[in-house]
């Protein structure tokens, strides 16, 4: 793909888990907290609604090269989303980079 001239490739990461069980909402914000933690995420953005909680901000640890999205003059680089599935009983858990570009 670095053969086609003009065109700028960009990767997007995507990595998922899920715990056999449901989590309250109260401890998705503490998982998040915690993977922030972890990275060392300066978080700019949290997002909660019935099932759902998000988290997006940028990461020093997550450094790969030009991988990163700018929305309204912040720099975001690194994106974690938790959500329940009643149908399964289970506790998924999204982290994109730069951010999730897929349904969570």
């Amino acid at each position: 793909l670095k053969l086609i001239p003009g065109v700028k490739w960009q990767f997007n990461y995507l990595y998922t888990a899920d715990l056999d069980y449901m989590v309250t909402l109260d401890s998705h914000r503490a998982l998040l907290e915690v993977i922030s933690k972890i990275l060392g995420v300066k978080v700019m953005n949290v997002y909660q609604q019935e099932n759902m909680t998000s988290m997006a901000g940028y990461s020093p640890v997550i450094m790969h090269k030009g991988q990163q999205s700018a929305m309204s003059d912040e720099i975001y680089n690194f994106q974690v989303a938790i959500r329940n599935c009643s149908a399964d009983k289970k506790t998924y858990i999204y982290i994109g980079s730069p951010l999730i570009l897929d349904d969570y």
